[in-house]
């Protein structure tokens, strides 16, 4: 259990100053200050869509118990780990994708892709078998042609004898002889570009050569292209990895500089007129090194927004990572000066990836929830769950100590037997009546490979599915009954008695229980340990406004 000493008590709802106006202090938390809007994002982000939802007040409780376990959670360390630190920046790369974005632009390109391939007309999945034969990288010529020859050979059986079964050649020809669906946007664009122009169920396509081999494809079944929203997922995410990412990437880059002040004074431009002469042809021979030692060193070059100054290591450094790029722009002149803009653009997006939680609240509360997440996590499976789970003799005690919550109601050793037919349902009843077993009743009721009576055994409390309809059952045959479009008899071969559950009967729900239990307590203690203020006076407010 974590360490007793912090000096904390927990929050009763008591008036505090008002420590801002526009967004307000709504709370502090071992003097970490909760501002309104993040309660209010958390509240409707939470409870919005819950079938019963919860008031401010009771959501209130919820939350400042959330945040008491995250101050736990830093005061373990938990926050310090490799591996947290690792989760949550993997998290903020993949938020990033939308706001390191020129929205239009990508909404642009993705409706021209969609259209593009709809004019195509292309099917959005399509079934198909394929003749194929892989050719290796080290193949010869001498093997190529064969292998060519061999291919179209299996084409013109295909042209001239129609009742040429595919699937067979594929079995006696193809390395590849099952059926598959294909999905766009899942293979090499040759290959995709052959499947989805079959148009006709049946259509097989000429011999064709991609980067693994020769082909022959025949089509099964093809279904028609899915919506705009249901493809922009993945249509989205192709652009991303194709050269239409840069459009992506500079129109957002030349919105960054109406945005933010990008500065050179007299001096740094002067600064920087030099450093760009330490620039040389080297540069086109890959060649080119950062001096070791400058007359300017380290010098601001670049100021954005009248608070982040880079100097000129950075962009010398910038150039270096260029050279690879193998840019023909001449003279060197005029390749620094293209270089430069480009380190301009690159420096506004990192200057604006900085500050993403300052300029959206919203990032900030959904980077700020998935920490939270991943601590409160971490901390429960340490304090709680692993706990309950390895703590034999608390579990066992818990368990007697609560046994009034673990009895079991009166239960019935049965057979119990369904089907959809009443007359086989009586049939079988009048089975059961006479003695027979339950494997003769299914020898003769269930011929022919039909299965006309279902039975299912074992030991089931009496509210137990079409039990509850015989609510003075007892040993012997049932009468008929019928539940949900079927017919049931029971055959009761015995009774017992309501009682006390073994712990081995109930251990999944006392560990469940017990773990309540721990955590009640533990939050008992965070409670006393923490401090929680809350402003009355903005949750008064907020209660209103969340009311609306």
């Amino acid at each position: 259990m974590m360490k007793r000493g912090l000096l904390v008590a927990w929050f009763w709802f008591f008036g505090i100053s008002v420590f801002a106006q526009e967004d307000p202090v709504l709370m502090r938390v071992n003097g970490k200050d909760i501002l309104r809007s993040e309660f209010e994002y958390s509240y409707r982000h939470r409870t919005g869509n819950a079938d019963a939802k919860l008031s401010p007040k009771e959501y209130a409780e919820l939350f400042a118990q959330s945040k008491l376990k995250v101050e736990a959670a830093k005061v373990a360390g938990l926050d310090t780990t490799t591996m947290f630190r690792k989760l949550q920046e993997a998290w903020r790369s993949q938020l990033l994708k939308s706001y390191l974005t020129d929205k239009q632009v990508l909404d642009s390109c993705i409706r021209v892709l969609y259209q593009d391939r709809g004019l195509k007309g292309l099917g959005s999945r399509v079934r198909i078998m394929q003749i194929f034969k892989y050719l290796p990288q080290t193949i010869t010529a001498k093997h190529l042609e064969e292998e060519k020859n061999r291919i179209d050979s299996i084409w013109q059986s295909l042209r001239t004898q129609s009742d040429l079964d595919f699937a067979r050649l594929v079995e006696m020809y193809s390395e590849d002889k099952r059926s598959m669906w294909l999905e766009r946007l899942q293979t090499t664009s040759e290959f995709e570009n052959v499947a989805f122009s079959l148009a006709k169920k049946d259509d097989i396509s000429a011999p064709f050569q991609s980067q693994f081999g020769w082909h022959i494809i025949k089509l099964i079944e093809k279904h028609p292209v899915r919506s705009f929203d249901d493809m922009k997922g993945e249509l989205e995410d192709k652009i991303r990895k194709d050269e239409r990412s840069l459009l992506i990437t500079n129109s957002l880059a030349k919105k960054l500089r109406t945005k933010y002040t990008v500065a050179k004074d007299a001096k740094d431009a002067k600064a920087l007129a030099q450093v760009k002469k330490s620039i040389t042809d080297e540069f086109y021979s890959q060649t080119w090194q950062v001096p070791a030692n400058t007359k300017e060193g380290n010098v601001t070059v670049l100021t954005i927004d009248k608070t982040k100054k880079i100097t000129s290591p950075t962009f010398l450094n910038f150039v270096y990572s260029q050279q690879k790029a193998n840019i023909k722009t001449k003279p060197i002149a005029k390749l620094t000066d293209e270089l430069f803009e480009k380190f301009t653009d690159e420096q506004l997006i990192s200057y604006y990836n900085e500050n993403l939680e300052n300029e959206f609240p919203e990032f900030r509360y959904v980077m700020d929830e998935y920490r939270d997440g991943l601590l409160l996590f971490d901390l429960m499976e340490k304090e709680i769950w692993n706990r309950a789970k390895s703590d034999t003799t608390g579990l066992m005690n818990f368990h007697k100590a609560n046994i009034q919550n673990y009895q079991w109601k009166k239960r019935h050793d049965v057979d119990i037997l369904s089907s959809t037919d009443k007359a086989t349902i009586e049939k079988a009843q009048s089975f059961l009546k006479k003695g027979k077993s339950i494997d003769y009743i299914k020898e003769k009721l269930n011929k022919d490979g039909k299965v006309n009576i279902m039975v299912k055994s074992g030991l089931y409390e009496e509210d137990y599915d079409v039990l509850s309809q015989y609510p003075n059952v007892a040993t012997g045959v049932t009468s008929v009954a019928l539940k949900d479009k079927y017919y049931f008899v029971v055959n009761v071969k015995s009774t017992k008695d309501a009682g006390p559950k073994e712990f081995a009967d109930c251990k999944g729900k006392v560990i469940s229980d017990y773990q309540q239990y721990l955590e009640n307590n533990w939050v008992d203690e965070l409670k006393r340990e923490f401090q929680i203020k809350v402003n009355t006076d903005v949750f008064a407010k907020v209660k209103q406004q969340l009311a609306k």
